[in-house]
């Protein structure tokens, strides 16, 4: 009668097998982390995006023509990048009248117009953009916030409604700028020349023109890395 070998694992081999799988997942859990994050950072700017650019385009569609509240568009925006007309203009003139249009359709649920730490728009371990971001500095004093229905929040710069920032997971963490506090501008992307006067047609959110507002901003973010708005907008658009 044939005796039935017994095929096992020796205690050695098991410990060996599972310090071999604690390894690997050592290496590889902390990537795919990073990868979610990335895709959930993404979305949310996405959101973030559209929700702004939707705003400002029913704000214009009520007036019947863009609000004078705008950045200039330079010569590095023209349509090798970002899609749009290349002209050179700004007005802050109609700005009060923007911010309250604006305001409406984005849908605010609580307004801080003197602190926005003290009045409850940003947490109290909110932080300062860095020294390229001297329009959001001290954002107790130098700036309004709202927070949104949608709970994003929503930092006016000094400079008015023509820059700001949103926070596009609101209060919840990291709160870090690059991370989920992200800027943008309203710019004039084209313009109509009627006898010798030039008259803004159109204006869309964009990102800045300058002013990083990351700590350590490098033009090649690893994974994980705060990101600038353009450099965002460029994975939005799928260009790298």
């Amino acid at each position: 009668m044939k005796k039935i070998k017994k095929f096992g694992f020796t205690l050695v081999e098991v410990m060996i097998a599972l310090a071999l799988v604690g390894v690997i997942s050592a290496l590889t859990i902390p990537n795919i982390g990073t990868s979610i994050n990335e895709k959930m950072r993404l979305s949310q700017f996405k959101a973030a995006y559209s929700m702004l650019e939707t705003a400002l385009q029913n704000a214009t569609s009520e007036k019947g023509a863009p609000y004078a509240c705008y950045m200039q568009v330079g010569i590095e925006d023209d349509g090798k990048k970002y899609g749009v007309a290349s002209f050179a203009g700004a007005s802050n003139a109609g700005c009060a009248e923007f911010k309250k249009v604006f305001l409406k359709n984005l849908g605010v649920s609580h307004s801080c117009e003197a602190n926005p730490t003290d009045e409850g728009c940003l947490p109290a371990n909110y932080p300062e953009p860095d020294s390229n971001c001297s329009q959001f500095k001290p954002l107790k004093s130098k700036t309004k916030a709202y927070v949104l229905d949608n709970s994003m929040i929503l930092i006016v710069s000094s400079s008015g409604m023509r820059e700001f920032a949103i926070d596009v997971n609101g209060k919840k963490a990291p709160n870090k700028w690059g991370q989920d506090i992200f800027t943008f501008q309203v710019k004039s992307t084209e313009a109509a020349k009627i006898g010798n006067k030039t008259f803004v047609t159109a204006t869309a959110i964009m990102p800045p023109s300058t002013g990083y507002c990351l700590p350590g901003h490098t033009n090649n973010p690893k994974k994980g890395d705060p990101k600038s708005s353009d450099q965002m907008w460029m994975e939005m658009v799928g260009a790298r």
